[in-house]
């Protein structure tokens, strides 16, 4: 039952805002994140909670950067009385595999940070050599709460709190292009798929 995945997921949210005192969310400017972001951020204001929150973003060459930029912008509009840090975090020059996780072993190592994720399964019908490996991390300061469940929960969710069309206009997945979407990319193809 698809509402009740819905629910568990952000009840799992809540509670991780609940119990931390930093909070760290890594955004790529895709959608995924974007989602987790938010739900985070309406957390906070519902209990007008005192948490530090940061977001790490891995400055690669897919302007990753730039789209996180406007991801942090529309938060920052969103919620005004929420004020967070930004930090550009990892080594872009990794190979493609290693860049997130340069990024978050950089975030933890000199920090009580608990690192949110926004990456979801991998479809059977999207598993093929050019996608990418999302596995669980045995981390206890990394969290990520989408992993049971492939991309058609995001945007399920994201329809259901009314902000389909404006995260998907606001998000970029594609790695192939830094303004347009390809369609012919993995993370493009799992984008369509789940839409």
């Amino acid at each position: 039952n698809s509402s009740c995945c819905m629910r568990s997921v952000i009840d799992f949210i809540n509670k991780f805002v609940d119990t931390s005192s930093h909070i760290g969310i890594f955004i790529s400017g895709g959608f995924d994140s974007c989602l987790l972001a938010e739900l985070v951020f309406r957390h906070i204001d519902e209990i007008k909670s005192i948490s530090k929150v940061t977001i790490y973003t891995v400055p690669r060459y897919d302007d990753s950067s730039v789209h996180a930029d406007r991801i942090c912008s529309w938060l920052k509009e969103r919620y005004p009385a929420i004020s967070f840090d930004t930090q550009l975090v990892g080594n872009p020059n990794e190979h493609h595999s290693r860049q997130v996780l340069s990024g978050i072993l950089e975030s933890i190592e000199n920090s009580n940070v608990k690192i949110l994720l926004g990456d979801t399964a991998i479809s059977a019908d999207m598993l093929e050599e050019s996608a990418p490996m999302r596995i669980e991390s045995k981390n206890p300061q990394i969290i990520q709460p989408f992993l049971d469940y492939d991309k058609t929960l995001t945007v399920s969710m994201a329809n259901d709190l009314g902000l389909l069309d404006e995260i998907s206009k606001l998000t970029h997945t594609c790695t192939e292009s830094k303004t347009l979407r390809c369609s012919v990319c993995w993370q493009c193809r799992e984008r369509a798929w789940a839409f």
